[in-house]
This record gives structure tokens, sequence and C-alpha cells, in this order.
């Protein structure tokens, strides 16, 4: 396969009818989806940190995981037990179950667990990704806390045919293949998106945790997993719209062992998932508003060495209307209902619950250079009691000329988290009264633009209450609303591009100092209060360079992590580490296609180094990839 890959990217890097024009399209601008409906994220999020991933990030990390790309392109910090392994997000300070992720309105989080794991949402997948962050509970519900991620897959408006291949080989078996299909006809857009992932992972290493630190190769890492996506919408009128979206993955890995375990095969152990989301969505657009409603269901299976395997099941629906008033007024008025169940052999009996929501927004502009957000959402859940959550946003034009703008943000929110069933239900252990975990947060930054230059700093402050926390109880563990969690920090980013004849050149930095203190000891003798949570890196830093000259391109790509502590007294940690990986591509147009061939280095120091004790990390390695684009 590797030999076929390079022979055909000679061929089409020297017999290819190359167009620099066409090719610089290709490569550097920022794509943006057709959107005849839906409601973008920032209209009813003054005040609000958002960021979008552009065309460009995604291209150069189309074959990799959400958790590669966000950890590359933002200062968002994942905890990974290993590479290709379950990874968990980490959004201002919080653990991976503060943050809500949607796709097309649904929310992902496991009901058992609480939370994604990001090694499975490939880049490939999603036509639009964006980074909300701070507390979103208003806007997006339970889970909302640090953050969120929103993942859009829809179809195009468009008529004739887009073919996509990509194909990707690497160091250590990595091997991904995906294919996307889109046909449009008249009323009718159909879209078939699919990829296969298979990684051997038997990286080498130096064993630290053995006697001399030999060098072993990894076993039980592999990874193996599929995905299909299909999107069928129809619009038999220019403001009305039907579509449908069905997404189903799987996957079967191995459960990368702790270093000391590296060859001790009794101590291997496996895992695997199947997945099935799917939404039926109708849209209307009439001078009367904007009216939205969505079916939606979710089937999440797992088997854990060969377990009784844990299954947990939703049904969405969901009613929006949003109406533009005049030229200072808009307001947004919803509610859903979801019914959740879960059957685990820990539970003793099958757990049902059911949700529902009111929510309402309001955007209002007192003056052309002040705009004011309201939301506001109650939750209901069956046997529980759910906390209100309000937010209210303000961004304030300082200044504006032709040639640049500065904005003052400011937002003030609640935001709140259901407890997952395995914390209300597990047996033993699991307890039904448990409150909802409840936070405060309040963040103020400023927002430069200018031709070239965008760049914001924001200061975020939550204080956490209700906090659940697994305590030992002797012969079980047993959650407990226990810890009272204080968060202050500080994040940066900045983008300048710069384009001198034929070339271009974009600089891109991200960086974040997140204090998250625990305020609850656990008993007077609990030395943990005052002292930064677990796995939560005070510093973290990334820098990226993209420069393009007629059809070729390059970037340097770098991200530094500071020390992460281990325990909740924080007695020992993890040392900080630095990574930087180089790029080279080069596209090419020929008849109806546009393509490219990139070479990746990752890992170009050779770094030795750990993002969850225990668990080794490859060094240096390599990617080659080809994609082809036809359009019809």
């Amino acid at each position: 396969m590797k030999r076929i890959i390079l022979q055909l990217a000679i061929l089409l890097m020297y017999f290819g009818k190359t167009s620099p024009l066409l090719a610089q399209d290709t490569d550097t601008v920022f794509l943006q989806n057709l959107e005849i409906y839906g409601l973008p994220t920032e209209k009813y999020a003054a005040g609000s940190s958002i960021v979008r991933i552009d065309s460009i990030a995604k291209i150069s990390q189309i074959h990799a995981s959400l958790s590669d790309l966000l950890e590359q392109e933002s200062s968002l910090y994942f905890k990974e037990y290993g590479y290709g392994m379950l990874s968990g997000i980490s959004m201002r300070g919080t653990s991976s179950s503060h943050t809500a992720v949607l796709w097309n309105g649904i929310n992902l989080n496991s009901a058992t667990l609480g939370s994604t794991d990001f090694s499975n949402l490939p880049v490939f997948m999603f036509d639009d990704i964006q980074l909300h962050l701070g507390g979103g509970s208003a806007q997006y519900g339970s889970d909302a806390i640090g953050g969120s991620i929103i993942l859009t897959s829809k179809t195009d408006q468009q008529e004739g045919t887009k073919l996509q291949a990509h194909q990707t080989v690497g160091s250590f078996g990595q091997f991904f293949s995906g294919l996307k299909a889109h046909f449009g006809l008249n009323r009718w857009q159909l879209s078939s998106t699919a990829y296969r992932r298979r990684e051997k992972n038997d990286f080498p290493f130096k064993n630290t945790s053995k006697y001399g630190t030999p060098e072993e190769r990894q076993q039980n890492a592999d990874v193996h997993n599929f995905g299909l996506m299909q999107e069928l919408s129809f619009q038999p009128a220019s403001n009305r719209r039907f579509s449908l979206n069905a997404w189903y993955e799987e996957s079967e890995n191995g459960i990368l062992p702790i270093m000391s375990s590296n060859l001790q095969e009794s101590s291997y152990e496996r895992i695997s998932d199947r997945h099935f989301r799917s939404s039926f969505q109708f849209e209307q657009q009439q001078a009367w508003g904007y009216l939205q409603a969505t079916l939606g269901y979710v089937h999440d299976e797992q088997i854990y060495n060969q377990q009784a395997p844990i299954i947990a099941e939703h049904l969405l629906t969901r009613l929006l209307y949003d109406k533009h008033i005049s030229q200072r007024l808009n307001f947004k008025l919803g509610a859903d209902w979801r019914y959740v169940q879960a059957d685990v052999e820990s539970y003793q009996q099958q757990r049902q619950q059911k949700r529902a929501d009111a929510f309402a927004s309001l955007a209002y502009l007192p003056y052309a250079w002040w705009t004011l957000n309201l939301n506001l959402r109650q939750a209901w859940v069956s046997a529980y009691k759910a906390p209100f959550a309000p937010a209210l946003g303000s961004e304030i034009s300082l200044h504006k000329s032709a040639r640049q703008q500065l904005i003052l943000k400011n937002q003030f929110s609640r935001s709140f988290r259901i407890p997952t069933f395995n914390d209300l239900y597990w047996q033993p252990g699991g307890k039904p009264e448990l409150r909802a975990e409840q936070g405060w947060s309040l963040e103020s930054g400023l927002l430069l633009k200018r031709e070239n230059l965008e760049a914001e700093i924001t200061y975020f402050h939550t204080n956490m209450d209700d906090w659940i926390v697994w305590l030992d109880q002797g012969s079980f563990w047993s959650p407990q609303n226990f810890r009272k969690v204080v968060i202050n920090g500080l994040e940066t980013r900045a983008q300048y591009l710069m384009v001198l004849a034929s070339w271009q050149l974009r600089l891109s930095a991200q960086y974040s100092y997140t204090s998250s203190i625990n305020k609850s000891p656990v008993s007077q003798y609990d030395r943990s209060k005052g002292k930064q949570l677990p796995y939560v890196p005070l510093h973290r830093l990334t820098f990226n360079t993209h420069a393009q000259w007629k059809s070729w391109s390059a970037d340097m790509l770098s991200q530094w992590t500071s020390e992460r502590f281990l325990t909740t007294t924080n007695e020992s940690a993890l040392e900080a580490y630095g990574l930087l990986d180089f790029r080279i591509n080069r596209s090419i147009s020929w008849w109806k296609t546009q393509n490219s061939i990139s070479f990746r280095l990752n890992n170009l120091l050779n770094t030795s180094y750990q993002n969850v004790a225990g668990r080794a990390m490859p060094g240096r390695n390599y990617q080659l990839s080809l994609q082809l684009r036809f359009t019809d």
C-alpha cells in the first residue's frame, strides 16, 4: 500500500497539470458552508469566547481524531491514556464531564459515564467545528460548565456531484481511509461519508518503570475504527427543508497497559464500542419567523473485557422558534424533551429518566455600538430537581474605524450538570439523592480586529458547588456532593495573516493560564484544600506557522504543556513537555480534480513524555497523505 501511494504521489506531482491559482484556493481559503437555514452560534452568545476551527487546520489533520486537532489548534488540554486511547477534555479547569459535546444539536456525552471519548471522533466526519468556551448551560443545557464543543455535519445546497477521497499511511501501522460523496439534483441533496482507521501502535519506548530503562515495543494498543454517515435533505420550497442525518460508528481497541505491565499478557484488556446517532429535522422560514423541529435517537453500547454490555438509549424531541422583530431586537423560544434508558448489569435493573427543558433568548442592540444577550433555561428531571440557568452577555465596541475595531466582552452565567446514571444507580455506591453540580461563571475580555490581525484576551472566574467526588467507603466507592472548586484563568489567542505577491504567511498562537483550586477537604486530615486539581496544567501554549508559495505550503506546529499534578495534595507531578510537528504539502489541479499530497513529521524532536502517568507515548513518527477532490 505504501508503494502504491508513493507511486501515485510521484505521478501527480510530476505529470499532473498544475494550476497555482486553483491550488492556492484549495489550500488557503477559509471554507464556509452555505447555510440557508439554522441559527449561527454567535447570535445569542454576546460576551462569550467562540472559536471556529478553520479549513487549513482541518485539512492538515483531516485523518486525525478530534482530540489531536483541538490539542494542536487551541490551548485546551486533553487527558490521553496513550496514543489513540481514551481521551477526555479539560476546558477552563473542569473535568471531561463538564463539557457538552453536541452534534447537530444532540448531546453526545454518555448517559452512564457523563463524558465523550474524543479519540473516537474523527475530524473527517464534520463540516464545521466550533468551541464555545465557558459556562453555556443556558444555551446548551446540562454539562456545559467548562465549555461546549459544537459539531456540525449538513448537506450543502449544491447541484452536481462532489467526491473526496483521503488516504493516510504512517509509522507504527497507521492506516486511515476516508471517502465522501455528495449528489445534488433539483430539490434533493444526498451525502455519504465513510472512514476506516487501523493502527498497530507498536511504537518503541524506554520503559522508565523497569530497572535499566530497557527499550520495549508497546503492546496491546491496537486501534480499529469504522464509521458511516448518511445525510439526506429535501427542499420542496425555497423557505422549507426536511433533512435526515444518520451516523454509525464502531471501534474495537486494546487498552494500552501501564508501562510496568507492558509485556504481561495476563494484564491486557480490550474494549469495544457501538454508536448509532440519528436526527430528523424540519425547518421553515416565513415572515412570521424561523421554525425548527427535531427528532433524535441515540444508541450507545460498550463491552469491556467481554463482560455484559453497557447499553444506553436516548430519544429526543426539540421545537425552536426564532423571530427577527427589528434591526435592534431578536428573540428565541424553545423546548425539548428527552427520554433516557440504560441497561447496565451493575444497576441491578433497567433505569429510565425523563428530562424536559424550556429555554428563551433575547438579543438586543440598545445602541449601534452595544449588544446585549439574555439566555434563560429551566430543566426538569424525573424525581430530581434541576437548577435554573440564566446568562447575561454584553459586547461594547470601544473603537471602530475603517481599519480596526476594539470590542469589550463580558458575560455572567450559571451552569449545571445532572449526575450520570453511574452516579445515581451504580451498585454498590450509587446515590439517587445526589444534587446537580452547578457553578457561577464570569468572564471579561478584549477583542481586537484589524485588517490582517485578530487578537483576544479573556479573564475567567468560576465558582463551582456540589462537585461530585467518588470517595472510598472501605469495601466500595460512593459519590458525594463534596467538593467546592474555585477556578481563575486567562486565555489569549492571536492570528496574523500576511500576503506578499505569491507568498502567504499565517501565524497563530494560543495561551491559557488555569488555576483550578479545591476548597473543600474530605476530612480534617486531608491536605488537598488550596491545591490545584490533578491533571489540570497551569500553563498551556500552542504556536503554529503556515507558509505558502504558489502550490506549495509548509506548517510548523508547536505545543507546550506545563507539569500536571497526579494527586489532590500536589505531592507528585508529571514533567512538562513540548512537541514540534512539521508538515509539507503540494496542491495539484488536474482535469476536474483538486488534489494534494502531504508529508508530516510528528514529534520532530523525538521527545519522551507522558500525558497520563505510566502510559507511554510515541516518539518521532511520520504520516504520508493523499487527498483527491472531484467536482462535476
